[in-house]
């Protein structure tokens, strides 16, 4: 059986923890948190302005951080196999090659 083409579709991915939970609820947590500001300007609620905005920021890196290792880690594999595949002469033009 041959492999399944590669495409962006075959490999999206959503991961429900992340997509459907953690970030929508605390995206809605810092909306809240400057809903509560607006109607209640003290310093106690610019804070929890920040520390909300703070834990979306952390969540959204966290998953960024992941995305961006993984784009690495499929580079290294693709450099790996067209060193084995290409030419000698080709070879050292490998890392000419550009994700665009």
């Amino acid at each position: 059986m041959p492999p399944e083409e590669q495409t962006y579709s075959s490999h999206r991915r959503f991961h429900p923890l992340f997509h459907f939970f953690a970030f929508p609820i605390l995206s809605i947590n810092f909306l809240f948190h400057l809903y509560l500001l607006w109607r209640n300007p003290s310093l106690i609620m610019l804070w929890s302005c920040f520390v909300a905005a703070a834990l979306v920021a952390a969540v959204f890196l966290a998953r960024y951080y992941s995305l961006r290792q993984q784009d690495r880690i499929i580079r290294l594999e693709e450099r790996l196999r067209l060193q084995t595949l290409l030419p000698e002469d080709l070879r050292s033009r490998i890392n000419e090659l550009r994700t665009s």
